[in-house]
């Protein structure tokens, strides 16, 4: 059964449980991207990693294979500007239960700002529960969020469950590293990494651990989410092996002061300490140029065999405590406050940045 699209909701009598005399919620009509854009631009650097531009919108909320999206927006008194956002995505989530694969449609919550002269006067908790309101007559019975840590209190506050925090590994790119850790893992399979415009179905490799939950891997979400995403440049990589093949997706940024390159999704026909050693080491001679310190890469599979590839790989777990911002992950059913909707902990996600709005 197809999700009703927001804007076919009684949208106006659900705002009006929202009305105040010095506030306005509503859902942002694409007339009103610009304005957004400006109000993003001008946030701090330090608060809003990537500004919200209409074109990201557009690709976010209308253009999303995975559903309609919406943006909450609140306005100071009668008409006056826009002194916050919320943005509430579609997504797709997989779980196959007694062999039997269930995509589950879900949304992401993220890119939330207020206006620094706004704050502590409940924008944050009326844009929140406009937004899971709409959620509800959509029967959306999942929706999640990776906050910053100034914005995960909030979201305790308001009864959201943390399902955990995901692991973050790390590695330095120098070619020395990569031969150190070639000692732990034996082998130099011929492989190929060769960097492509966009997926194609050759590409993807989807697995169906029993119980496991992942998001939506296909060329057309794939493509969606890196290939056309609108100012962001990522690297798309075919890797081929006798051992099997899959595909890396690479982004250069800066974290901390350090050039880093963010492994943001992979997935290969088997895991394989050797293959992933070689893969990576393969990209980053292509990728020399970036001039990248280290390579990160967070999340994962909840395989014991996952996890040991990237050990043998040279890739090094970070405790949480030694990072400026741990990947912790809230979430849970818009239908009931509170409840995780029967989601399994997070050490039954295979999660990596491809899902959810990071890099």
């Amino acid at each position: 059964m197809p999700v009703p699209a927001p804007r076919t909701l009684p949208l106006d009598e659900m705002a009006s449980r929202y009305r105040r005399a010095d506030l306005i919620v509503s859902l942002a009509t694409v007339d009103e991207y610009a304005e957004v854009e400006t109000l993003a631009r001008a946030a701090d650097p330090h608060e809003v990693f990537l500004p919200l531009t209409a074109d990201t919108l557009n690709w976010f909320v209308d253009a999303n294979p995975h559903g309609p999206g919406f943006l909450v927006i609140v306005r100071a008194g009668d008409g006056g500007a826009i002194v916050g956002h919320f943005l509430f995505y579609a997504t797709t989530l997989v779980r196959t239960l007694d062999g039997i694969k269930h995509e589950i449609p879900a949304y992401l919550y993220v890119n939330l700002y207020v206006r620094p002269e706004y704050r502590r006067r409940g924008v944050f908790a009326t844009m929140f529960a406009f937004g899971l309101d709409v959620l509800k007559p959509m029967g959306i019975r999942f929706a999640y969020t990776v906050p910053n840590p100034r914005s995960s209190p909030g979201f305790v506050k308001f009864g959201v469950p943390l399902l955990g925090t995901l692991p973050c590994w790390m590695a330095p790119a120098s070619p020395v590293w990569r031969s150190l850790a070639s000692l732990a893992s034996w082998g130099s399979p011929a492989v190929t990494a060769a960097r492509v415009g966009e997926f194609d179905e050759s590409m993807i490799h989807a697995r169906h651990d029993e119980g496991v939950v992942r998001g939506l891997r296909t060329a057309g979400a794939l493509n969606w989410r890196f290939a056309q995403r609108p100012g962001v440049e990522y690297g798309i990589w075919r890797v081929g092996c006798c051992e099997g093949g899959g595909y890396v997706v690479t982004r250069a940024v800066t974290i901390q002061g350090h050039r880093v390159l963010a492994i943001c999704d992979m997935a290969f026909d088997r895991w394989n300490a050797t293959l992933l050693r070689a893969t990576l080491g393969a990209i980053g001679r292509q990728t020399a140029d970036q001039r990248c310190t280290l390579v990160m890469f967070q999340g994962g599979s909840p395989e014991p065999l996952f996890t040991r590839s990237l050990w043998r790989a040279g890739l090094i777990p970070v405790p949480n405590r030694l990072l400026p911002q741990p990947v912790a992950v809230f979430g849970g059913d818009p239908q009931q406050r509170g409840s995780t909707g029967g989601f399994p902990l997070l050490n039954q996600w295979a999660l990596t940045p491809c899902d959810w709005d990071v890099f």
